[in-house]
């Protein structure tokens, strides 16, 4: 049996020309980044996903950066669970936890939950680190998520409750990721 690395985090589909119509894309891309850095620091692995990047462009640069060295999965398939490579990689971490971000909430994000769920996951899903193009399948998709068990949480929560005490030396780190 697989060793279990107890949480990993899944960026999904953030490229250029699906960002690009995120509203309040600013805001959103702080928060990406923020995660991002806050899973580094707490060494949580992280995997990026892809769809159809020929057509919707690479992950974007700062998120890119931040995850120089990660490995990158190309899709095709809406849940990321529908490839294979994506399901090697959660059959060799054997994770309890996934955190989720990325877009769009209610069409990847949410089949790619519902998916893991399926496979006795717990699945988190970092809300002002998930968006839609339209802010009301965002709202809808963390509805119907929530009715399914999935935890929707914004990142402070998730990240000092993956940290789990303020006493551990990496809460300066992450407050002070926090604060900016």
């Amino acid at each position: 049996m697989n060793q279990s690395k107890d949480t990993i985090a899944v960026f999904i589909d953030l490229q250029g020309k699906l960002c690009d119509k995120i509203p309040s894309f600013c805001e959103f891309e702080h928060n990406l980044k923020v995660l991002a850095a806050g899973l580094s620091i707490l060494r949580i692995p992280i995997i990026l996903t892809e769809q159809l990047p020929d057509k919707l462009g690479p992950t974007i640069d700062p998120l890119r950066k931040i995850c120089d060295g990660t490995d990158v999965i190309k899709k095709s398939t809406f849940s990321c669970c529908g490839e294979s490579t994506f399901n090697k990689i959660i059959e060799e971490y054997n994770p309890s936890r996934v955190i989720l971000s990325g877009v769009e909430a209610h069409i990847c994000v949410y089949h790619t939950a519902i998916d893991l769920l399926k496979k006795d996951i717990d699945v988190y899903v970092v809300s002002n680190a998930s968006a839609s193009i339209l802010p009301e399948n965002r709202s809808q998709a963390f509805k119907m998520m929530r009715s399914r068990q999935v935890t929707v949480m914004p990142l402070d929560t998730i990240l000092l409750g993956e940290l789990k005490n303020a006493d551990d030396p990496r809460f300066k780190k992450i407050l002070e990721l926090l604060k900016r």
